[in-house]
């Protein structure tokens, strides 16, 4: 899957229980590794980094909000 978006734009992610959703957001936020591929965001190739480099780039540039 590639995706794509603007600086600044919105994505909204919708599907049923069990579609995804969350594991897409994990995988965009260094949570999770992926089992093949690999998972690029703002340049830095997240499947090869390690578990320090992933945490500074967490605290840098993710943000969650989780609702109630």
């Amino acid at each position: 899957m590639n995706l794509e978006l603007e600086a600044g734009g919105y994505l909204a992610l919708m599907g049923p229980s069990g579609s995804g959703k969350t594991t897409l957001l994990n995988l965009i936020a260094g949570l999770d590794r992926p089992t093949s591929g690999e998972v690029i965001v703002c340049g830095q190739d997240l499947s090869r980094a390690t578990e320090g480099e992933l945490s500074r780039w967490r605290a840098r540039y993710i943000g969650f909000i989780f609702q109630m």
